[in-house]
């Protein structure tokens, strides 16, 4: 079956208080099959970091309330075996947060949590 994994690289530019850095998810199907049907990935950010309240992003829509961010994509080609997706969150750190992302930043897709 379709086995999605991520790959999360650290923020760019690193995190300066106040200034916008984006935060790329990589999503990659390492598995024997494609990926159909839409996807849903929910992003919990640490507090201290702030994402816009609507953006998009490669077919992403996304919505922020608080510190979690919803994502849908309506993945109507399907993901295919080596294929990857990709959604580019802009977060800014709103206190003395630097540097990287502090954990925990947790990850869902369709509801499981998918390692990183």
């Amino acid at each position: 079956g379709a086995n999605v994994v991520i790959n999360v690289p650290q923020p760019i530019p690193s995190l300066t208080v106040g200034q916008a850095s984006l935060f790329t998810i990589n999503y990659i199907n390492n598995g024997t099959q494609p990926q159909t049907g839409t996807l849903t990935t929910t992003i919990q950010l640490p507090s201290g970091i702030s994402a816009p309240s609507i953006f998009s992003s490669n077919g992403w829509s996304c919505t922020t309330v608080g510190q979690t961010i919803t994502c849908t994509n309506p993945n109507s080609g399907g993901l295919p075996v080596g294929g990857s997706l990709n959604v580019i969150v802009p977060i800014t750190p709103n206190n003395t947060l630097s540097g990287i992302v502090p954990p925990p930043i947790y990850i869902y897709l369709n509801s499981s949590t998918v390692p990183y």
